[in-house]
């Protein structure tokens, strides 16, 4: 994959002349534009569902539509989010050079938002693949842009530090992190984003020993991505609230939301369930709130 991105990247912009009209050829672009955004979203889709392969072929496909039109925009969010890709498929190595293209082609880019985003991921991968410490040092380069930013990637950026200091173990700072992003994303309306907060505040609550607290901040995540339709993000939500009640010694509950969680998974279209999830159904046993052979 990454020798045709290589590829792609040298043959940017094509050399054959056209005698279609002007407003049929901005047309053209367009749509191109069009096509790449919609693949993008598909391979985000997949992504949300941990079908990582699949995603990285979307973003591939976008980056190549992108390409065809010398859209910079739309070329650098599929090679940050190759790089997410291969990082979440265990390729580091690629995950450091698609996101060196993508700051590669900033340098001709006059995009803050986009720079923040680039920057996130480049925080992101350190966090991932290097140390808490470095990332942390990543974050501070960038949090203040965080504030000029009208777009998701500021409250990104919050979030991304909440995971950086949950990670040191500094849970007070991560708390305020989360708030921070949480604030952030209400303030512009991002829905996706504000349930990722209330997940991550849940998380952080749950390490520091205040469960009821976090199985709240879980149901706000959990209506949120109902409210929204994120169908990925509901199962994961229930799957969460399961462990939060597991670990506070409430083993009926966590089992009910288990099972509620495989039940979203196995009515989206038979989707593979997590390993950690199915090892939660068996210490409950065999009973399933759904079975396949019963009449409906």
């Amino acid at each position: 994959m990454k020798k045709s991105i290589l590829t792609v990247m040298i043959i940017l912009f094509l050399t054959s002349c056209s005698s279609l009209p002007k407003d049929t050829m901005d047309r053209g672009v367009m749509d191109k534009k069009e096509q790449a955004a919609s693949v993008l979203e598909h391979g985000n889709s997949e992504y949300l569902w941990e079908n990582h392969s699949s995603s990285a072929n979307q973003y591939e496909l976008a980056f190549r539509l992108s390409a065809s039109v010398d859209w910079q925009e739309g070329m650098v969010r599929a090679l940050i989010a190759l790089s997410r890709s291969s990082d979440a498929m265990g390729e580091p190595e690629n995950a450091s050079v698609f996101l060196d293209r993508a700051f590669y082609i900033l340098d001709e880019v006059d995009d803050r938002g986009l720079e923040l985003s680039a920057a996130n991921r480049q925080t992101e991968w350190l966090l991932f693949n290097a140390s808490p410490d470095e990332a942390l040092r990543e974050s501070d380069r960038h949090i203040g842009a965080a504030d000029k930013s009208p777009g998701r990637e500021a409250g990104e950026t919050w979030r991304i530090r909440a995971a950086i200091l949950k990670r040191r173990g500094e849970y007070e700072g991560a708390l305020k992190a989360a708030d921070e992003a949480l604030r952030l994303d209400e303030k512009k309306g991002f829905l996706r984003e504000a349930a990722s907060d209330h997940y991550i505040r849940a998380s952080i609550l749950s390490l520091s020993g205040k469960r009821d607290l976090a199985a709240d901040e879980m149901l706000k995540a959990l209506n949120l991505d109902k409210q929204i339709e994120n169908t990925p993000a509901i199962a994961q939500d229930l799957y969460a609230l399961g462990l939060i009640y597991d670990k506070s010694g409430d083993p009926r509950k966590a089992e009910h939301y288990f099972r509620r969680s495989v039940l979203v998974y196995e009515s989206s279209g038979g989707l593979n369930i997590p390993e950690g999830l199915l090892r939660q159904l068996k210490k409950g046993g065999d009973g399933l709130l759904w079975d396949n052979s019963a009449e409906f």
